[in-house]
């Protein structure tokens, strides 16, 4: 592991448990035994840190994102409910980020406008997800597309949020939640399933 790796690992260790407003450069680097200095020659600030970071994040986000049709171009329910509980994973991995994003988008505008850039996107890629289900006859085709707009939107919203709530209305040291928040996702899609659609959904969510 090269010494920008160890910082980061560190760092990402340390963001998760004390937020990332409290945490200095010389926590860092303490953390793992080096100087100050050793450290600011690979990152120059936290803000530098917290960037790489957040790219890491949407990096391993997007590759999930990118392999999810399989070469026919057909989704099937059960890869779509095994790749959203690997992205719910990967928001965990990095839950500094979802927890202080308001801090953290106020202070860097790359980052922010970085993240509208991957909503949009991520929308698109959602769409073609629900077209797909429709094709194979799992999603309903009666309902107008805006209906579906604000779906993605809810879906985006709690995928955002979800960690914030976990830890102002549960237990803050209870980690592993990912299963369980794919699974409130997967239940807004209830009502936009066909019955044939519901058969195939209501083992991955048990219902």
């Amino acid at each position: 592991m090269t010494t920008q790796e160890k910082i980061l690992e560190a760092a990402l260790a340390l963001y998760n448990s004390k937020g990332s407003d409290t945490v200095t450069i010389r926590h860092i680097a303490a953390k793992i035994k080096i100087s100050h200095g050793n450290l600011g020659y690979h990152f120059h600030s936290t803000k530098d840190i917290v960037r790489a970071l957040f790219l890491k994040m949407a990096e391993e986000l997007n590759a999930i994102m990118a392999g999810a049709t399989n070469p026919q171009g057909i989704i099937l329910p059960a890869e779509v409910y095994q790749r959203a509980q690997t992205v719910f994973t990967v928001l965990e991995k990095y839950r500094f980020i979802l927890l202080d994003f308001a801090s953290i988008t106020r202070k860097d505008k790359f980052i922010r406008n970085t993240y509208r850039t991957i909503m949009t996107k991520r929308k698109e890629q959602l769409f073609f997800f629900f077209h797909s289900l429709q094709a194979a006859g799992i999603m309903r085709k009666d309902i107008p597309e805006i209906v579906y707009e604000r779906l993605i939107k809810a879906i985006l919203i709690i995928s955002n949020a979800w960690l914030a709530n976990h830890a102002v209305l549960e237990d803050t040291s209870d980690h592993g939640q990912a299963e369980n928040y794919a699974k409130v996702v997967f239940s807004l899609y209830i009502p936009y399933l066909t019955k044939k659609g519901m058969e195939k959904f209501k083992g991955l969510i048990s219902i």
